[in-house]
């Protein structure tokens, strides 16, 4: 039980400095990692459950 919490602490620790970093970093220094969650999902998802994405999923990015 005691590491259920200490992984939940660490984890909001993580989020909130996560949230900080960027709020606070320029805009352009962060497009290129929003963009590549998108592939980053695409691949965990295909490797992870065998779910490719749809053509209308695709559409929506491009």
């Amino acid at each position: 039980m005691d590491l259920l919490i200490l992984v939940g602490l660490v984890g909001g620790c993580a989020q909130w400095l996560l949230t900080e970093a960027w709020a606070s970093a320029q805009v352009s220094a962060i497009a290129p990692y929003s963009y590549s969650a998108l592939l980053w999902s695409i691949g965990l998802g295909w490797l992870a459950f065998g779910d490719l994405p749809g053509l209308a999923m695709l559409a929506g990015p491009a």
